[in-house]
């Protein structure tokens, strides 16, 4: 009876496990460290934690390990606000990431420096067009692709800004603005979203 619900209870875990799986991928590869960092989430854990750490939390973009798909042990595991700088090439064949798949944007509590002068200077907003509600810049930025980075969401007012680029260095954080970085998919070459690491206090 006990091996039963032992077996009973080992398969449900693995029906929602791999129910949850389909949330997000695993590539064989590595992020560069250095890039758009999130170490408050950093620590020796199994991917499955780490991967359920990720898809509940709106600031992560991901995570990197040196490993195998589908390690059940623990593992020294690496998390990022973005991925953008992803190597997939023979050096790093032992590495693995995790992206969100599910998700398009990540949000931030924080607003692009160069954007504030759009909002507080009247010359400035007379000229710049704003939407009702972020879902509404969203869908919007969305739409244009290659050229939207991102919306910036005024939570006092519900307006939204959309952005042509992104400048990860330059946020300040903000608990009037919220940034919806759009995330766009790994591209080797090019990207909207420029910056070193300036993430680390959150």
């Amino acid at each position: 009876m006990g091996i039963t619900v032992r077996f009973v209870m080992r398969t449900v875990c693995l029906l929602i496990f791999s129910f949850h799986c389909v949330l997000g991928e695993y590539l064989v590869g590595r992020v560069r460290e250095g890039q758009f960092e999130y170490p408050r989430l950093n620590g020796f854990l199994r991917p499955q934690h780490a991967q359920l750490m990720c898809d509940r939390d709106k600031m992560c973009g991901g995570f990197t390990y040196k490993g195998h798909v589908g390690a059940n042990e623990k593992q020294e595991i690496f998390f990022f606000h973005l991925i953008i700088n992803f190597e997939g090439g023979r050096d790093a064949w032992n590495w693995v990431t995790y992206r969100p798949d599910a998700r398009s944007v990540v949000t931030f509590s924080a607003i692009p420096n160069s954007t504030i002068e759009t909002w507080e200077d009247k010359s400035v907003r007379i000229l710049t067009t704003f939407y009702d509600s972020s879902d509404e810049g969203i869908k919007k930025c969305e739409g244009l692709k290659d050229k939207c980075a991102g919306v910036v969401l005024n939570q006092k007012t519900g307006e939204a800004l959309l952005l042509g680029n992104l400048n990860v260095d330059e946020m300040v954080v903000s608990d009037m603005y919220q940034t919806f970085v759009k995330l766009n998919p790994f591209e080797t070459e090019r990207t909207f979203h420029t910056g070193v690491d300036a993430f680390d206090h959150y």
